[in-house]
């Protein structure tokens, strides 16, 4: 249909002048020649297929010019006869030999072409030298031809011709200094002047290619920079020569509302800016150059990136603040809320704490006001407050209040939390007790939740027969002489941890959970025959959030069955029991961990990369449940605790903390190992199904 199109436009049956669009003409050949290569037919790149430039202007020719040259330098294929493709010159006059001579400046008589194929063959160049001779031919046509000022199309072109010049300048083979200053002329000649305004009603197309070219400018400048053998001044100089440059594409960018210019202008004067960020004297040069970035950021309603916009605002935050202009920070803020995704506003938020903070006002006030109802998003702004505010009480009151919202939803960060209180208690010169309460406080949270756990498991018998009724059967059925550890030694430190001077309840759990876990999963293994592997795999497959009680009974009737090997082949009850705990406490936790944490986490992988980060965000941010059991990462927290413990502890309370602590990393390694376990087989499974799906299917 294209190629039918194609004899309305040049040849016997093409239309008049009058009836002839040259911007349509120029899409419709546009397109017949993509149309063609994407289907192998160069042909279409013949002299004799393309004689619609003829009839066409500048500003149309010259891009479908730079397509032809660069299909052909892609295919190795010879250019068309460039002569034939541009309009027709004036006759000679009368007795005139060859063509015309003309004087008028402003006739382009159809250079634009070969400029195209020196700007287009650039990258295609053998070497620099041969770049540079391209370079040299295309700025000899530009130097022959000056726009009228009134004709704004001619104008227009006149700006692009000098930029896309500019910008194959700019990459290989050009060599990069020398590159770099035919760059800069280009620009230069281009815009006028570096410096030079915005003209008055000029036309959008006009005003793009100008801002594109200020772009051009800046990043020249930038390619200038060499910290290794420059000095700090010329350093300097060439970062701020090249911010005003990328500032004034961000004018551009609000003139035109353009989302490219707003977006390169933006990241680029950012990228060359961080550096100025090191210090107060140079931040105070960046308050214009980051307002206007954000403000053509706003107005094109980017939303690429929302990290990255309201990581603008913060810097922009950080200029106000060193020269304390709060009133200006609040009208920033006000801004921003309205222009930053909402995926972004707790960061703004915590911007908005700290103004109040820092001018003596009400914060908990503002914290009211807060549009966040998730427990994370809040406890996060206080935190953000603790660093910010200089006055004790103001820390402490902040602190209070992440540990009280956390607490309030039943949020496992309140023991980090709790953690980071220790220490900040420590280093502010508290007394010990309160940071051994606070660091009890947050092990009790966790010991509270594998008590809860262990009890569901533990109905059926009491705990002491339990433990030693598997312990025995472990000793007397192992080759390694049983447990390491044994319970009794555990057992007897149970009254020492508790209180509040830098005790917990650890010791009372670790009789029950590694006892139980190691004597059990000995037991179990050799003696149920797969129990564990059983309870993983049926475990997997429930729901985390039917609840503590009816996942316990699940596990244990599902592990009961795996280990009724065990259970004749010991001919006691005791193996049995032991095979369905250690099973369970598998399959649990694989099973949890693989429904709650790792199938985010796998599913994140798939998508793509930006959306992957902004999804990774939202879920760290969002409120996770309360888990039912006790993971890896649990037990680290509480293996940091008991060390920290044992650095403020005296005489046998050290020891004690000592030995909780590496029961705990213990416990630490085991989860990893079950959960790993678990995963694996889960994939052994899907390994194993996946071949039958496909025959059920044949």
């Amino acid at each position: 249909a294209l190629k039918e199109l194609q004899k309305y436009l040049t040849g016997p049956a093409a239309l008049p002048d009058s009836e002839f669009n040259p911007k349509l003409a120029a899409n419709l050949t546009l397109a017949y020649i993509n149309a063609s290569v994407a289907v192998g037919s160069l042909e279409v790149l013949d002299t004799a297929n393309l004689l619609t430039l003829k009839r066409l202007g500048p500003c149309e020719r010259k891009e479908i010019m730079a397509r032809v040259v660069q299909v052909c330098k892609e295919n190795e294929k010879p250019l068309p006869d460039v002569a034939q493709l541009k309009t027709q010159a004036a006759a000679p006059a009368k007795g005139q030999k060859g063509p015309p001579e003309t004087g008028d400046p402003s006739d382009l008589q159809g250079n634009e072409v070969d400029i195209m194929v020196a700007v287009m063959s650039m990258p295609k160049a053998k070497d620099g030298e041969e770049a540079r001779k391209l370079v040299d031919q295309a700025v000899a046509l530009l130097g022959k031809w000056k726009p009228p000022g009134n004709d704004e199309a001619m104008l227009t072109l006149w700006v692009e011709l000098w930029t896309r010049l500019g910008r194959q300048c700019l990459k290989p083979p050009m060599n990069p200094s020398i590159g770099a200053k035919y760059a800069l002329m280009c620009s230069i000649q281009g815009l006028g002047k570096v410096d030079a305004p915005i003209p008055k009603y000029a036309s959008n197309e006009l005003l793009r290619w100008r801002g594109a070219c200020h772009a051009l400018c800046g990043e020249v400048f930038a390619s200038l920079i060499n910290p290794l053998e420059q000095e700090k001044e010329s350093l300097a100089k060439l970062r701020r020569m090249s911010v005003e440059q990328f500032e004034r594409c961000c004018e551009y960018a609000i003139a035109t509302s353009n989302l490219a210019l707003a977006s390169f202008g933006a990241s680029a004067l950012w990228n060359v800016a961080l550096p100025f960020m090191d210090s107060g004297e140079t931040r105070a040069l960046l308050v214009e150059p980051f307002s206007k970035a954000a403000r053509a950021l706003a107005v094109v309603k980017y939303n690429e990136d929302p990290f990255f916009f309201a990581g603008l605002y913060a810097a922009l935050y950080d200029c106000y603040a060193d020269q304390e202009q709060w009133d200006h920070i609040h009208e920033m803020l006000k801004d921003a809320f309205l222009a930053v995704p909402a995926v972004s506003h707790r960061r703004l938020w915590a911007l908005r704490m700290l103004a109040l903070s820092h001018q003596g006002k009400n914060v908990t006030v503002a914290m009211g006001k807060m549009k966040e109802s998730q427990a994370k998003a809040q406890a996060n702004i206080w935190l953000v407050l603790v660093g910010a505010s200089s006055q004790l009480k103001d820390q402490i009151t902040a602190f209070s209040k992440a540990m009280n919202v956390l607490q309030a939803a039943m949020q496992p960060e309140v023991v980090e939390v709790r953690m980071q209180f220790a220490d900040w208690l420590l280093r502010s010169g508290f007394p010990i007790s309160d940071a051994l309460e606070q660091l009890g406080a947050a092990s009790d949270l966790l010991l509270e939740i594998e008590e809860g756990s262990e009890d569901e498991e533990e109905e059926e018998g009491g705990d002491a027969r339990y433990y030693s009724g598997v312990g025995d059967r472990a000793d007397n059925d192992s080759d390694d002489g049983g447990s390491s550890v044994a319970p009794s030694d555990w057992d007897k430190s149970q009254s020492n941890f508790g209180s509040k001077k830098g005790t917990s309840r650890s010791g009372s759990r670790m009789g029950s959970s590694r006892a139980g876990s190691m004597a059990g999963s000995k037991a179990g293994s050799r003696k149920s025959g797969g129990s564990k592997a059983g309870s993983q795999s049926s475990r997997m497959s429930k729901n985390k959030k039917k609840g503590g009680k009816k996942k316990g009974s699940a596990s244990r009737s599902a592990c009961g069955k795996s280990s009724m090997g065990g259970s004749r082949a010991g001919k006691s009850s005791k193996g049995s029991r032991a095979g369905s705990r250690a099973g369970s406490r598998a399959g649990s936790r694989a099973g949890s961990r693989a429904g709650s944490r790792a199938g985010s986490r796998a599913g994140s992988r798939v998508s793509k990369s930006v959306l992957a980060k902004n999804r990774k965000q939202q879920k760290q941010d969002e409120d996770d449940e309360m888990d039912y059991e006790l993971f890896a990462h649990n037990f680290e927290s509480l293996c940091r605790i008991q060390t920290m413990k044992a650095q403020l502890l005296h005489g046998r309370e050290v020891h004690l903390a000592l030995q909780a602590a590496s029961h705990f990393a213990f416990r630490f390694f085991e989860s990893s190992i079950e959960l790993a376990n678990g995963f694996a087989q889960e994939l052994h499974n899907k390994i194993i199904k996946e071949p039958e799906d496909e025959d059920a299917k044949l």
